[in-house]
């Protein structure tokens, strides 16, 4: 009662071929799974289907909301800082996937970087660098925080104070006793 199934996908010729077949029950439930594999077969893309993506970036539009009220802004002077006008242009940012939880943020406005330098200074850079990777983590409440992936060891976050000033907090045991580095994505729209 052994029995196999050969197929291979071809976007011209789909071709599915049994062999030794002993029982009408057999019969009937490979029939069935040759049905679903010829779906699964059609739906299946272009082998080339990746080169479509070549030199485009998988990003989204946010504001982020520190949870101290203050939206964080990258401005065309390289600076970034806190900003309570929801309004500002320079709050929106392109949220850029480069990795499984891995992100980098783009001023859309001021066509910036946000990056943390090797003395812990949040600025803005048109560098596009290791500098500019955030590890992204979502935290209770569905609040983010964004570390310095390239100064992982020192654990550093992008924070806003009570002022609106840019800075880095530390990451110590619990990433919850930072709330000025606490931020909420806020979708923008693309019009």
């Amino acid at each position: 009662m052994a029995y196999s199934i050969t197929y291979y996908y071809d976007p011209d010729d789909f071709e599915i071929k049994i062999e030794e077949v002993d029982t009408l029950s057999e019969k009937a439930e490979i029939q069935k799974n040759i049905r679903f594999s010829t779906i699964s077969a059609q739906l299946l893309p272009d082998p080339d289907w990746c080169k479509s993506f070549m030199g485009k970036r998988s990003s989204r539009r946010r504001r982020l909301v520190c949870r101290n009220g203050y939206y964080l802004a990258v401005h065309p002077n390289g600076t970034v800082k806190g900003t309570r006008c929801k309004s500002d242009p320079y709050t929106t940012l392109e949220i850029i996937s480069v990795g499984a939880g891995l992100v980098k943020m783009l001023g859309v406005e001021a066509e910036l970087f946000v990056t943390i330098d090797d003395s812990g200074v949040v600025r803005a850079t048109d560098v596009d660098s290791e500098e500019c990777v955030f590890e992204e983590a979502v935290i209770e409440n569905f609040f983010s925080i964004y570390r310095s992936c390239r100064y992982s060891s020192e654990r550093w976050l992008v924070s806003l104070d009570t002022k609106g000033n840019a800075l880095t907090s530390w990451l110590g045991n619990s990433p919850c006793l930072e709330s000025r580095s606490h931020f909420l994505a806020q979708i923008v729209s693309s019009a």
